[in-house]
C-alpha cells in the first residue's frame, strides 16, 4: 500500500516564481509518431498514419455514441509499461536520440493534470514519477475503474470523428495515433507523447504524400545494421490481463474486444509516413446552443487549454442540432496563434506550472525518491506517495538500460569536448 510522504499546495507554490525563465513554449518540434495496430498481442507501427479529413458538402444526421471507449490505449495495450511504446518509436526512427537533453518525458494528460492543479480547478487523478538516466518520466496512472468511460448519450464526437475523417490503406488496421514531440518550457526541455484525430490533406507537401523508400541494406553503415537488429528484437513483458472495449474514447479511434495475454509482447512494424505536424488536428463538437453562449470565449478558452500541452496546431470545431452537422457549423481553424494568446494571458498560472515541474523533476534527486507517485482527490492538494506493487514503470530493463546507455554515451562525448577545449585553451 502507497504511503504519504508529503504534500505540495498552491499556498506552497504561489511565491516560489523568482525563475528568470518566461513561462512560455519555445522551440516545438516532431519527434517521432506511431500507431497502435488492432491485434491480439500488442503492436504499434512506425511511423504509423494518423486519419485523413475527409470533410462533405452534405448535411449528414448523425447517431449518438453509445459503448465503451478506451480513454487510454497505451495504458490499456501496455499497462506495465506504458511509455515503452513512445520511446521505442524514437529510437526506432532515430537510434541516436540524445537522451541527455531531456529533463521531462510526459504525455498530454498529465501535463493537463498538473495544469489543472495550478488553475485550482477540481480534477481527480493519480501518476508516476520516476527518474532514469537524466529525465523523469512522468506516467499517466488511471484507476482501474476509469480506464473504461461511458460516453453521454448526448455526445456525437465519436460518430463526428467516424464520419469525416479516414483511414487510409497503410493504416486499415489502426486504432489509435501518437505523436511525440519536444518543446522548451522555463528553462525544462520536455518530450510529450499526445494522441490526435487525424491530418488535414491540404497542409502535406507534395512529396509527404507518398510513402518512404525503405533504406537499402546496402546504404547502411554497419553501425546503422547493428542498431536495425537490434531494434527488431521484441522486449516480452509481463502485462495484466485488460480487455480492449468495442469503442473508445472520442479523441483515440476505434477499437477491439481483444483480451491481451499474461506474457504479452510488444511488437514493433513498419508502415504509413511522417506527417508533419503542422498538418495534424484535434476535433471538438458541441451542440449549436454553444453559438448562442455568452460564455463562448471562455469556453474557447478551456479548448485552448487542453490543447496547449501538446502544441495541436488545428482544431475542427463542429456544431450540430440534435446531431444533424451542416457543412456551415463546421470550422478548421489554425490554433497556433489562439494559444499564444492563451499562453499570455495565463502567465501567472503557467509560472506556478512550470514551479510544479521544476518541483517534481528536484524531488527525483533526493535520496529515496527516484520513484514515486502523484495523487490529487478533486480539489485538495498534490499528494506524494510511495510506490507499491500495482505502479508501472516508464519502462522495460531493456529499455531502460538503453536509454541510459545513451545518456551515459552523450554525457561522455560532452566531457571529452569539454576537455579538448580546454586543453586547447591552455
Amino acid at each position: 500500500m502507497a504511503n504519504k510522504i508529503e504534500e505540495i499546495s498552491l499556498a506552497d507554490i504561489k511565491g516560489d516564481n523568482d525563475t528568470k525563465s518566461q513561462p512560455r513554449i519555445e522551440n516545438v518540434s516532431y519527434v517521432a509518431s506511431y500507431n497502435w495496430i488492432d491485434k491480439d498481442t500488442p503492436t504499434i507501427s512506425v511511423p504509423g498514419l494518423p486519419p485523413k479529413w475527409q470533410p462533405s458538402s452534405k448535411t449528414k444526421q448523425l447517431q449518438p455514441d453509445s459503448g465503451t471507449y478506451i480513454s487510454d490505449p497505451n495504458g490499456a495495450r501496455f499497462p506495465i509499461h506504458p511509455t515503452e511504446p513512445a520511446v521505442r518509436a524514437i529510437l526506432h526512427e532515430n537510434p541516436t536520440f540524445d537522451t541527455t537533453n531531456v529533463n521531462i518525458f510526459a504525455c498530454g494528460n498529465t501535463l493537463d493534470s498538473l495544469l489543472e492543479f495550478v488553475q485550482d480547478s477540481p480534477r481527480t487523478f493519480q501518476l508516476g514519477v520516476e527518474r532514469i538516466g537524466n529525465t523523469v518520466f512522468l506516467i499517466r496512472e488511471p484507476p482501474p475503474e476509469t480506464v473504461n468511460s461511458i460516453v453521454s448519450k448526448y455526445s456525437y464526437s465519436r460518430a463526428f470523428h467516424d464520419t469525416y475523417t479516414k483511414w487510409e490503406a497503410e493504416a486499415k488496421e489502426s486504432v489509435s495515433h501518437q505523436r511525440i514531440v519536444r518543446y522548451d518550457f522555463m528553462g525544462l526541455k520536455l518530450v510529450v507523447r499526445h494522441a490526435c484525430d487525424g491530418y488535414l490533406p491540404n497542409k502535406v507537401p507534395k512529396e509527404r504524400e507518398l510513402p518512404p523508400r525503405k533504406r537499402r541494406a546496402d546504404e547502411m553503415s554497419k553501425d546503422d545494421a547493428e542498431v536495425v537488429e537490434e531494434e527488431s528484437v521484441q522486449f516480452t513483458v509481463s502485462c495484466a490481463n485488460v480487455v480492449d472495449e468495442n469503442i473508445k474514447k472520442e479523441d483515440e479511434g476505434p477499437a477491439s474486444t481483444t483480451a491481451l495475454p499474461q506474457n504479452a509482447t510488444l511488437t514493433l512494424t513498419e508502415s504509413g509516413r511522417n506527417i508533419p505536424q503542422a498538418a495534424i488536428f484535434d476535433i471538438r463538437t458541441r451542440s449549436t446552443k454553444f453559438l448562442k453562449q455568452k460564455d463562448r470565449v471562455a469556453a474557447m478558452d478551456q479548448f485552448y487549454a487542453r490543447l496547449w500541452p501538446t502544441q495541436i496546431p488545428n482544431l475542427i470545431f463542429a456544431c450540430h442540432w440534435k446531431g444533424e452537422f451542416k457543412m456551415r457549423d463546421i470550422r478548421v481553424i489554425d490554433v497556433a496563434n489562439h494559444l499564444k494568446e492563451w499562453e499570455g494571458k495565463n502567465a501567472e498560472v503557467l509560472t506556478k506550472f512550470g514551479v510544479v515541474l521544476r518541483k517534481l523533476v528536484a524531488m527525483t534527486k533526493e535520496e529515496g525518491k527516484e520513484r514515486f507517485k502523484v495523487r490529487r482527490v478533486d480539489a485538495g492538494v498534490l499528494e506524494i506517495l510511495s510506490v507499491d506493487e500495482h505502479s508501472a514503470r516508464a519502462l522495460s530493463e531493456e529499455m531502460k538500460a538503453r536509454w541510459e546507455s545513451l545518456n551515459k554515451a552523450e554525457t561522455a562525448k560532452e566531457e571529452y569536448s569539454n576537455k579538448k577545449v580546454k586543453m586547447e585553451d591552455a
